[in-house]
């Protein structure tokens, strides 16, 4: 965890301001060789090194990408830095995942990689709709948090001790608690649409 941290770190530096080519290239040479050597698979490996090399794009004081449309939308080039690393959570965490569970990356049984994509993608929703703080409706904080957490651990990151006993029952509480929120969700249009033709 700590050769990851660092090595994500690395990556966001020196793919600052690079094209996506020679960031892959230069992260290839310099931090991916170390990832290999410390046994992580070669495939998860440069997919690791390729997704945080790009991640500077978003990711201030640099943010080429988001400091472009801040310019095209006459906005605060950090504050649309720092929105963009909110909605683009996902990316900063996904290349962990890639190294903890090599069934998101098509290695092994068919059973477990269905399993792992379809945990990933519930948890990726869950954070998702947690952080910007809509599922239907607007969500109270506590809403929110709640689903950040379950979310969070619904994510198949394999290599936490004891979590994968948790990750199907937080996947199924954030199914259920999606399914309530979307009911409530169309009874209040429900309501809202009595009004209006009342």
């Amino acid at each position: 965890m700590l050769l990851l941290g660092i090595s994500a770190v690395i990556c966001i530096v020196l793919g600052m301001g690079m094209p996506t080519s020679g960031v892959y290239v230069l992260l290839a040479a310099l931090v991916a060789p170390s990832l290999v050597e410390a046994g992580i698979d070669q495939i998860a490996a440069h997919l690791f090194i390729l997704y945080f090399g790009m991640m500077s794009m978003i990711t201030p004081p640099v943010a080429l990408a988001a400091f472009a449309a801040a310019t095209i939308t006459r906005d605060d080039p950090l504050g649309t830095g720092l929105a963009a690393m909110r909605v683009g959570w996902a990316a900063f965490i996904l290349p962990f995942v890639f190294v903890a569970t090599p069934e998101i990356l098509m290695q092994g049984g068919w059973a477990g990689i269905a399993l792992n994509l379809g945990l990933a993608l519930i948890g990726v929703g869950a954070v998702t709709a947690g952080i910007v703080g809509f599922w239907g409706n607007r969500l109270s904080m506590v809403l929110r948090l709640g689903l950040v957490a379950l979310g969070i651990v619904t994510l198949p990151l394999g290599f936490l001790p004891g979590a994968a006993a948790w990750h199907i029952p937080a996947a199924l509480a954030v199914v259920a608690l999606a399914v309530v929120l979307r009911l409530r969700a169309r009874a209040g249009e429900k309501t809202n649409q009595g009004r209006r033709t009342t």
